[in-house]
């Protein structure tokens, strides 16, 4: 038998994300797929872009978007090709998240957030410093 309090799920980390190791010395702060932010960011763009129920494409292209500006919330460890730390926004977490070049990483976010065990109350502890284990294992 299980405590029902071990399915609790803690909200802090549900809204405002876990740390998540990467690849290549990256890490992200994800947080739980369908959060409030999420929910009322996702619904205001079906509000302003009805056509889009009717078009597969750009139907996903949205769930990017919201994802790019909702669960993606921050990173550390990402460089532009000249070298210079990239500074998270939510402005450069549509732009990446939203071009099919980087359709692994918006993968990877997407099932990070998913995952219901990473935002229970007991796994609070340990956000600031593991690894899920999908990633490629590295850690700083």
């Amino acid at each position: 038998m299980a405590k029902l309090s071990a399915l609790r799920v803690d909200p802090e980390l549900s809204e405002e994300g876990r740390w998540v190791d990467y690849e290549l010395g990256i890490r992200l702060r994800i947080a739980r797929h369908n959060n409030s932010r999420y929910q009322a960011y996702f619904m205001k763009l079906l509000r302003d872009n009805p056509e889009v129920q009717e078009d597969t494409e750009s139907f996903g292209n949205l769930l990017k978007v919201a994802v790019g500006r909702t669960i993606l919330r921050d990173w550390e460890g990402v460089e532009d090709d000249d070298g210079k730390e990239m500074e998270y926004s939510e402005d450069v977490g549509e732009k990446i998240l939203t071009d099919p070049a980087y359709q692994d990483l918006y993968q990877f976010v997407l099932s990070e957030a998913q995952s219901s065990l990473l935002y229970r109350e007991n796994a609070a502890g340990n956000s600031e410093n593991s690894s899920t284990g999908t990633s490629s294992g590295e850690t700083n």
